[in-house]
């Protein structure tokens, strides 16, 4: 309640979240867009060029027949019809158990419009709420299939580059965001970053979608360097292999891993971020010290790219 009270109210909203822009477009004119807190400042101007339109519709959603194939039972599925169509379903459950379908967006198969329908609000009965996780939800598929990466991972730009440490729940993303933020670095996010190739160059962009520490920041900033974190008695960083980082990162990807050509591009993608980008393992008491090494890795990694032969 107090996250609505909050809320901002529009009659159309664009968001932006990395290379995606995403319109949300109330179906009737005496319908508005509203938007928590954390997403006005992902908003961008309407004039804007959009990569997915949807139309949105207050009613009863209805799922697809054809079984989900991924999700299932969980609360959010994902469904794709013989014709291409895909539906993405968010999941209520209420005090007795129950699980009910409140929120379903149905995207063409090129995924660059769809209609939304969302079960109405007695909070905002005129309003459809841009909410978690179903944002995140659509938005990562639809980044899946432009190529970007979307990593369970923090980020913070230090002067000007990002660096990037990834992990499960748990690991410590968001003690490292809180002590990266302590030591006057911008935190892009402390749960969710996209990650995209930009002119050859590696770079993350900040999301919404943050876990416990709560900060986010549409910034984005060229990567200096990718760390798999673990919390231990005392702080050191050491190299990943090629062939490490890849399987580590490959596990954090927070996309849909259905449609083959999208699992490809985003492999493809993940190569090459590999190739340009130093990785490594943080092993870090939470403290000042985590920061420091991560920008010790940085140099030294940069000292040898300096000093390289290219045969």
């Amino acid at each position: 309640p107090e996250a609505i009270a909050n809320a901002q109210r529009f009659p159309r909203v664009s968001l932006r979240f990395g290379p995606l822009t995403i319109r949300f477009q109330p179906a009737r004119p005496e319908w508005h867009v509203v938007l928590l807190e954390r997403l006005v400042p992902f908003r961008v101007p309407d004039s804007e060029p959009v990569d997915c339109d949807l139309e949105c519709h207050f009613g009863e959603p209805a799922a697809f027949r054809d079984a989900p194939v991924e999700g299932q039972g969980e609360p959010w599925e994902l469904r794709i019809r013989a014709d291409g169509v895909e539906q993405m379903c968010s999941y209520a459950v209420r005090q007795d158990g129950i699980r009910e379908l409140v929120e379903a967006v149905e995207l063409g198969p090129e995924l660059d419009r769809g209609k939304l329908v969302q079960r109405p609000m007695l909070e905002i009965p005129d309003g459809l709420l841009v909410s978690s996780p179903f944002d995140e939800l659509v938005a990562c598929r639809v980044l899946a299939r432009m190529g970007a990466l979307v990593l369970h991972a923090c980020s913070v730009e230090v002067d000007g580059e990002a660096l990037v440490f990834m992990g499960h729940s748990g690991a410590g993303k968001s003690t490292v965001a809180a002590i990266c933020e302590r030591m006057g670095a911008i935190v892009l996010s402390d749960d969710r970053t996209i990650v995209t190739m930009v002119e050859g160059r590696v770079v993350a962009h900040g999301t919404p979608w943050h876990g416990s520490y709560r900060r986010a920041s549409p910034r984005a900033a060229v990567v200096a360097a990718v760390f798999l974190l673990e919390q231990a008695p005392e702080t050191e960083a050491t190299k990943l292999s090629d062939v490490e980082a890849y399987a580590e990162t490959f596990v954090r990807l927070i996309q849909p891993t259905t449609v083959t050509r999208d699992i490809r591009a985003g492999a493809d993608v993940l190569a090459r971020v590999i190739e340009r980008t130093p990785f490594g393992r943080l092993r870090f008491r939470p403290e000042e010290a985590a920061l420091r090494t991560a920008e010790a890795f940085v140099r030294h990694a940069k000292q040898l790219d300096a000093t390289a032969v290219v045969p």
